[in-house]
């Protein structure tokens, strides 16, 4: 637990605390006070800046509420910015015409699209693998589609919003769930149960006829196998 000096105590959403987890555990099952003492550790002036690199437009707002979804972003903006993770670090403008044809199939215009490099394919693997557990064994496991994919749940105080945000390496999809009259959507409605599923149902039906791909891991990049309590080699004291 944690109290700052303006008296705001953030909380997880099971009102209860593990101690010491790694951050895979936390991202995997969301737990809210690693988010806020992270954001704290980086800056939230820095997390803002590469959130729109990313693609986030909207106003965000600048202290460590940000971590827990204070600010609010469309659903295009958080498809954007997760392909941006998907493509390795290459944010794309969304357009939402890629050309127009005549009754002959003619293309008479096509869509400028503009893309840009902006972080590292060794930060998004790293990123992506951490989202893949989320749905391996997090709380999105209700987004399991059968084939490599990465993403994140959300749920906003008193269950009103709920969101489920992925990818897997040829599609990123956003789902949010809400009431216009921001009337809570019920006891315990959170991201992982009513918008993981519809994620799911959706990713099925668009890839059904797509190969199976695994995200690329760069060249660079090492995994190996570290005791969750010492960070240590296996067998090492």
């Amino acid at each position: 637990p944690i109290t700052y000096e303006n008296g705001w105590s953030p909380e997880n959403y099971e009102k209860e605390f593990r101690g010491l987890v790694t951050l895979r555990e936390a991202f995997e099952d969301s737990i809210n006070i690693i988010g806020v003492k992270l954001l704290e550790r980086i800056g939230v002036r820095d997390v803002i800046q590469n959130s729109h690199k990313a693609g986030i437009n909207s106003q965000l707002r600048q202290d460590l509420s940000l971590a827990l979804g204070s600010s609010e972003v469309t659903p295009l903006e958080m498809a954007s910015a997760y392909a941006t993770i998907a493509n390795m670090g290459t944010y794309v403008e969304p357009v939402s015409i890629l050309r127009i044809e005549d009754y002959n199939g003619k293309i008479i215009e096509r869509a400028n699209i503009r893309s840009q490099k902006v972080f590292s394919d060794e930060v998004c693997y790293t990123l992506t693998k951490l989202m893949q557990g989320v749905i391996e064994r997090g709380t999105g496991w209700n987004a399991k589609i059968g084939r490599p994919a990465a993403g994140k749940t959300g749920t906003t105080n008193d269950s009103i919003d709920a969101w489920f945000v992925g990818f897997t390496p040829e599609l990123s999809c956003a789902v949010y769930v809400g009431n216009d009259d921001r009337k809570p959507l019920g006891n315990r409605i959170t991201g992982g149960v009513v918008a993981a599923p519809i994620w799911h149902d959706f990713m099925v039906a668009a890839l059904q006829n797509q190969p199976v791909n695994n995200f690329i891991q760069p060249s660079n990049v090492l995994q190996l196998e570290v005791c969750a309590k010492t960070g240590l080699l296996p067998g090492n004291i």
